[in-house]
């Protein structure tokens, strides 16, 4: 059947009523128990699932050979019978009002014999204007919601020239390789630190004399690098730390015996050097580590054979020497890293020459350092201490020993006197153990270990201080010198 147009009411005048007819052409051959009549033909019966208040209606079907069967009813269903074989098409059109014709996609939808359809016509008649529907609700667009807050372990390998990084499982510190590991860095890789807020992954390179940039991915943890950016350094940069506020990066040039001083941009992790505030400043001879007290007042870079102390100008960044407060401070033999209790009233450091920890008090109003020979300074510590963290409530020391040893020591930090006692035995880490540092949580322990290429991890009794190792072996890139860690939580 021909659709009709040009009968259509103007759209202002039309009321669109949906009915759902049931199509049922069944053969007799098969179900004569079902239906009386028709001598061997087919037989179809319409049922308006819902005639939504229309009262009559006329049903048209036309079939092969011109057949047609016509018929008005108000009936709930009707059934045409002694119908050809064949297929039939179907049409309705209401009766109840003038101008009533049928508009639908549906129209002249054909069955077949046996054949069960559900059939979906729209019925439309003269009626009064119809009540605008409301609009559709909009619906706002939610925003990804950030990833799951994961942590990632950066290696610094100082061989291979490159930077190994891993995903930290949080239950059992387990360290996994993440895509595209290890990530190219410059000659002599050999610190590497992230900024404060966890975007940005900064390594320092010994015979490049610079700093790279990358900025991590915040679902991956992988590192880009930022089309190869890098910042001018001193001579051979060994070692670097931000301050608490996160505004300045503070870095030691072991070749030219100076820290270097940088501001960072926090929208792209630039760096900028801070020469009008005085940078570079001068050191001692080969500094090769800086460390800022936790007030940030302070800072204090181990040099060959001493410890020259800073006070912090909070507005510039700039560092001006407590030459009046005493600085430099002796140390042992070759001290190498230098820590702070979390309180800021003690200070260690490691002496790798003399095999020794020397312990000083912290003076608040100077900065100035006070060795504790009163309290047993300096503390045997193995052969060639070298890293040396402290825990979270100040309570534990661990020292690992990067000659001949090749172990991990633990130290119970007494909070009267700052005084060192050895707690148990050592335990083996890898060969030649060379930078020891937690995880954010502070529940494990990783060592770096310079001559096996790999990181041993241990777990932390916080009541006990005692170290299991029970994490197995990360294997690095050539040669790794240094790990910070990364807790990103967001993007």
């Amino acid at each position: 059947m021909t659709k009709i147009k040009d009968r259509l009411l103007s759209s202002a005048m039309k009321v669109i009523i949906v009915a759902f007819f049931t199509l049922v052409l069944i053969g007799l051959t098969s179900c004569t128990d079902l239906f009386k009549g028709g001598t061997g033909g087919l037989q179809v019966t319409i049922k308006p699932a819902d005639t939504n208040g229309i009262a009559t209606y006329k049903i048209h079907l036309e079939g092969p050979a011109g057949a047609s069967r016509d018929k008005e009813t108000a009936a709930t269903a009707e059934t045409f019978a002694d119908l050809a074989a064949g297929v039939w098409s179907i049409s309705i059109t209401a009766l109840d009002d003038t101008q009533t014709i049928l508009e639908s996609g549906t129209n002249g939808a054909t069955v077949k014999a046996d054949q069960v359809q559900q059939v979906t016509v729209q019925l439309i008649r003269g009626a009064p204007a119809p009540t605008p529907l409301p609009p559709p609700e909009e619906v706002t667009a939610q925003p990804t919601p950030p990833p799951t807050p994961f942590t990632v372990a950066y290696v610094a390998n100082y061989d291979s020239n490159n930077v190994s990084a891993c995903i930290v499982n949080p239950v059992t510190g387990k360290m996994t390789p993440i895509n595209g590991t290890p990530f190219q860095a410059g000659s002599g890789a050999y610190a590497v630190t992230v900024d404060p807020d966890g975007h940005f992954v900064y390594v320092a390179c010994l015979a490049f004399n610079g700093i790279l940039q990358y900025s991590i991915d915040r679902t991956t943890g992988e590192l880009d690098d930022m089309g190869g950016t890098w910042f001018k350094a001193g001579n051979s940069p060994s070692s670097f730390v931000f301050d608490p506020s996160g505004k300045y990066l503070y870095v030691t040039n072991a070749g030219s015996n100076s820290v270097s001083l940088f501001s960072i941009e926090k929208s792209n992790g630039m760096l900028t050097e801070l020469t009008d505030a005085g940078s570079p400043f001068s050191a001692g001879t080969s500094p090769t580590s800086i460390t800022i007290a936790p007030q940030g007042k302070y800072a204090y870079v181990v040099n060959r054979n001493n410890i020259s102390a800073y006070s912090i100008n909070a507005g510039t960044g700039a560092l001006t020497e407590l030459t009046a407060a005493g600085s430099p401070f002796a140390a042992g033999s070759y001290p190498v890293s230098f820590a702070i209790n979390p309180s800021g009233k003690f200070a260690y450091v490691t002496n790798a020459n003399s095999d020794n920890i020397s312990a000083y008090s912290i003076d608040a109003s100077t900065g100035a350092l006070a060795e504790l020979t009163s309290a047993g300074s300096p503390f045997s510590a193995g052969s060639q201490p070298c890293g040396l963290i402290i825990d979270p409530l100040g309570k534990y020391a661990f020292v690992i020993n990067y000659y001949t040893n090749n172990n991990l020591r633990t130290f119970t930090i007494n909070a009267e006197t700052g005084g060192l006692t050895a707690l148990g035995s050592p335990i083996t880490a890898g060969d030649h153990p060379m930078c020891v540092s937690m995880d954010p949580s502070k529940a494990f322990l990783y060592v770096v270990n310079y001559y096996s290429d790999t990181v041993s991890g241990f777990r932390i009794d916080a009541d006990t201080g005692a170290l299991t190792s029970t994490i197995s072996l990360f294997t690095t890139g050539d040669g790794p010198a240094s790990i910070c860690f990364a807790r990103i939580t967001g993007w």
